[in-house]
């Protein structure tokens, strides 16, 4: 019988694969979650002296804390025309985990002044010592000649629209001009966006290009992505020689059913640019058909009466026209749908009648735009909303159950419920009408009525105390009665005074620590105390309006939109912006003079 010996030798060689085995299987895992990704796009890849292009640098931040050390890509070779900011922050629940992400954007117009081939990028940033850098965008810009600096292929830089000509040309003699699509993916689920390029290669130059003419799309949705407004063309390689391509236009496909789908030949006209001895002709041409293979959605996890056409990433969000009404008196419910995919096919969660409301049917509203080669749809649902009893009337939350294709996931965005006041107002029907009696109806019960002696009421002992002793009572009663009311609402003015103290310790120490987003959340919670939750969803411009609206001083109201714009400029900018301990110490100055609206009034 053999035997076999195991050394420790053995043992840490175990625990060394099984441990590389956990760090890699977690970065996988974690790869689409990072705390910090740093974007950056552009609105042109091919431009000329003199054109106008659109950079921009998307800082999204999945973690808090303060994003610091930002660096922003070098700018040679173009001349910075203006800059904006903006941010934005969504919530996304996905397997029931809750993701926030915040979005600090930079939008930066550029003009380009030179010729040449320019790398812009990367940009940078760091939150909890950990730095994320974007990816690098190549400009080529042309001189006033047409033409710019020789770019030099690589075998991984090789597009693959050349690839797909040459091999579909294989055994063919490749023309001097023709008309060609390329998809950014053949294979796709139902919904899902398939971005079609559409593009003439020639040796030729060319004048006057039509737009494509699409046969009918019997099983799909389009939308335009991008249509330039002046075409310049690139220079490519078939099959040993130098064609010039033009790029005609950029369209969104969404597929509707699944199965083997084929796109029939698509045609344009375009005419060839003359000279001194020959004269430019017409020319039509076709491209050859194309075949995309459509997959139906999941049903591993497809949540009941899905509906297969809500495809993309979206969010949803729901608002009212007022918090209070009165019985019987409508109000509007929007819900909003907006993110990445056709809006035109979306569900929007229904809204049913129940014994508290009565829902009427809703009216639709759609919109889209392009950003980035992508379609950004917008559904939008107004529901008119009568209250049915009366008290607090709660609507939501409501849920939008969606595939997304990226994830290959079905994932769920849900907003948060709404609590409406229904006070008393007018009942329908008649019962509430008083009952007068008609004038013919009326009749005199006795006439010639004299007064012929004067009444003379007696109380008896008994009924004389009975009503002194339950005057007194009922006195006593209200008094005690009001008494308790007081000791009520000074336990309530206790409790509101403990909270505040209590803040106020907690906005000390975040100036201690050097803390601003602590700090800005403790000040809005303050001031949410006094004015209402709804303070945290305005926006910026919004707040002061509806802080002076609610009774705050104009002075106090105008400091602290101000004081918040300026913190949200540091979290994101701090080298461009107001110090952190100024900031700080403003927060405990505007702490201290802020006042419920009933002292302002009161003043």
């Amino acid at each position: 019988m053999m035997k076999y010996s195991y050394s420790p030798h053995c043992n840490a060689l175990l625990i060394s694969l099984l441990g590389l085995f956990f760090v890699l299987g977690s970065q996988n895992a974690t790869a689409t979650t990072a705390p910090l990704e740093v974007k950056l796009t552009s609105s042109h890849q091919v431009a000329s002296i003199g054109d106008t292009i659109e950079l921009n640098v998307q800082f999204i931040q999945r973690k808090t804390g303060s994003l610091t050390k930002l660096t922003m890509p070098q700018l040679k070779g173009f001349k910075e025309r203006g800059r904006t900011r903006s941010n934005s922050s969504s919530v996304r629940t996905i397997n029931g985990r809750r993701t926030m992400e915040n979005i600090y954007g930079f939008n930066i117009t550029l003009q380009a002044t030179q010729k040449g081939n320019f790398n812009l990028g990367p940009a940078s940033a760091m939150l909890e010592g950990k730095k994320a850098k974007s990816n690098i965008v190549t400009i080529r810009v042309l001189g006033d000649d047409g033409v710019a600096e020789p770019i030099v292929p690589t075998l991984t830089d090789r597009p693959s629209a050349i690839t797909e000509i040459e091999q579909y040309y294989r055994n063919k003699r490749l023309p001097r001009t023709l008309l060609h699509v390329d998809f950014d993916k053949k294979e796709a689920v139902v919904g899902e966006q398939i971005t079609a390029t559409i593009s003439v290669y020639s040796l030729e130059n060319l004048a006057d290009v039509s737009r494509p003419e699409f046969p009918k799309l019997k099983n799909f949705l389009s939308e335009s992505v991008d249509t330039p407004k002046r075409i310049v063309p690139q220079d490519a390689v078939l099959k040993g020689q130098n064609y010039q391509v033009y790029l005609i236009e950029k369209l969104a496909l969404f597929p509707l059913e699944p199965g083997l789908q084929t796109l029939h030949k698509i045609s344009l006209e375009t005419n060839t640019s003359g000279g001194f001895f020959r004269r430019g002709k017409k020319i039509k041409l076709q491209s050859q058909p194309y075949q995309l293979n459509i997959q139906p959605l999941p049903k591993i996890d497809q949540p009941k009466r899905f509906s297969i056409h809500n495809v993309g990433q979206w969010q949803l969000s729901a608002e009212v026209d007022r918090r209070t009404t009165k019985l019987n008196e409508p109000i509007t419910l929007k819900l909003v749908a907006t993110g990445k995919g056709s809006a035109s096919q979306l569900k929007i969660p229904e809204v049913t009648s129940n014994t508290s409301f009565r829902a009427f049917p809703p009216t639709f509203s759609e919109n889209s735009s392009a950003s980035s080669g992508r379609i950004i749809g917008m559904k939008t649902a107004e529901i008119l909303i009568q209250p049915q009893q009366q008290g607090i009337m709660t609507l939501g939350p409501f849920q939008l159950n969606y595939f997304n294709p990226v994830t290959s996931r079905y994932e769920e965005s849900r907003t948060r419920p709404i609590r409406i006041r229904v006070n008393e107002g007018l009942a329908s029907g008649n019962n509430n009408k008083a009952q007068v009696p008609k004038e013919t109806s009326l009749r005199p019960i006795a006439l010639n009525l004299e007064l012929t002696k004067s009444l003379n009421l007696q109380f008896s002992s008994t009924a004389y105390w009975f009503i002194f002793g339950g005057g007194w009572l009922l006195c006593f009663a209200l008094a005690l009665l009001a008494l308790l009311i007081k000791q009520k609402q000074g336990t309530a003015i206790y409790a509101q005074q403990q909270k505040a103290k209590l803040s106020w310790q907690r906005l000390q120490q975040a100036q201690e620590a050097q803390d601003l987003a602590s700090a800005m959340d403790i000040l809005y919670e303050h001031v949410a105390r006094f004015y209402g939750e709804r303070i945290k969803s305005l926006t910026q411009s919004e707040l002061p309006k509806y802080l002076i609206e609610q009774g705050c001083k104009d002075s106090v109201a105008e400091q602290l939109a101000l004081w918040f714009e300026q913190v949200q400029a540091q979290r994101y900018a701090p080298q461009e912006t107001v110090a952190t301990s100024t900031l700080l110490k403003d927060a405990l100055s505007l702490y201290q003079n802020l006042t419920p609206p009933s002292q302002k009034a009161e003043g």
